[in-house]
């Protein structure tokens, strides 16, 4: 992502190697040193956060970036780059990729890398929530936050970090409302820390223009599923029926498939037209019962064959021959 302000000063995520893809925000009323644009997140995807800026943009040639990573809205980590030292001067460009959180324990140094991963919703009402309303305004996003600074002092490097202030808590799931509307289905984490060689060090620094970040960049991550439901990409379009393609246009499966579905509905048929034709004999041969008063003087009429109809010549009056054939 480039700022519009510093568009020597790039931030983007990438996975495998590759920058996600970004997309706008319409009607998104940023503040005049913040830039937002939408990602596609996978869950159990590792990220790294990329940052590059070419050596000229330092106001003066002692100014480092303090770059600071929040993962939904919680401070991660910060790194301090030095952007016009030798190596960079020399290729014109200082590029870094953070993987993760990098930090001093009792044992040694550790990674814990960048990942995003399946968020837990609930139908608990939104008090149940194990998290405060400001830790979940911000959740979806990464936000990566860029201050001029001077390199101060070195403390010492007993300095030890405390893991458990980072700790990102999700595991019991957030209550469904709330996310009030917003289509989210992951979260960003940390994985279990790797233990590395050498150890981090820490450095002291001022502030000679202010603590205010002169960029900042904002990724919304979603699901692609989610970015469909938020309308920031198109939703797939429904396949077009096997039976209303060019047949020329199909693959041997997808020709199978076809015939199979014929006959299937072919079959069907069959057994549609064989169970009308017994229902019609069933109907042909129903009993009729007529109940009168007297038991004795009960009819039954069946349907079979005709009777003999004979018409009287006196008094035109139809007389039924009700006498077996």
């Amino acid at each position: 992502m480039k700022h519009y302000l510093n568009p020597d000063v790039h931030v983007r995520l990438r996975v495998d190697g590759e920058d996600l893809a970004e997309y706008d925000i319409d009607d998104l009323d940023d503040d005049v040193n913040t830039v937002t644009k939408y990602v596609e997140a996978t869950a159990g995807a590792n990220f790294v956060v990329y940052f590059s800026a070419t050596p000229q943009c330092a106001k003066d040639p002692c100014d480092v970036v303090r770059m600071t990573v929040y993962l939904d809205g919680k401070r991660i980590t910060g790194m301090i780059y030095t952007i016009n030292g030798p190596s960079a001067l020399g290729m014109g460009l200082y590029d870094h990729a953070l993987e993760g959180v990098e930090s001093n324990t009792a044992t040694g140094k550790v990674l814990e890398r960048f990942a995003f991963a399946q968020l837990l919703t609930t139908d608990a009402p939104v008090k149940a929530a194990k998290q405060k309303p400001e830790e979940l305004k911000h959740l979806g996003e990464i936000s990566v936050k860029c201050t001029w600074a001077r390199k101060a002092s070195v403390p010492p490097d007993k300095y030890v970090d405390d893991l458990q202030s980072r700790k990102i808590k999700f595991s019991h799931g957030v209550p469904e409302k709330c996310l009030k509307g917003r289509a989210i289905s992951n979260h960003a984490t940390l994985q279990a820390p790797e233990p590395r060689a050498g150890r981090v060090q820490y450095l002291n620094i001022s502030y000679p223009y202010g603590e205010a970040p002169f960029a900042v960049f904002n990724f919304k991550y979603r699901s692609r599923k989610d970015l469909q439901i938020e309308g920031v990409i198109p939703r797939s379009p429904s396949p077009v029926p096997l039976e209303d393609r060019d047949p020329d246009e199909l693959n041997p499966e997808e020709m199978r498939q076809l015939l199979r579905r014929m006959r299937e509905r072919e079959a069907s048929a069959v057994r549609v037209k064989q169970e009308g034709e017994k229902s019609q004999k069933r109907a042909r041969s129903t009993t009729v019962t007529d109940g009168g008063n007297d038991d004795s003087d009960d009819i039954e009429i069946t349907d079979g064959p005709s009777k003999r109809r004979q018409t009287s010549n006196d008094s035109s009056i139809e007389v039924v021959d009700l006498t077996d054939d």
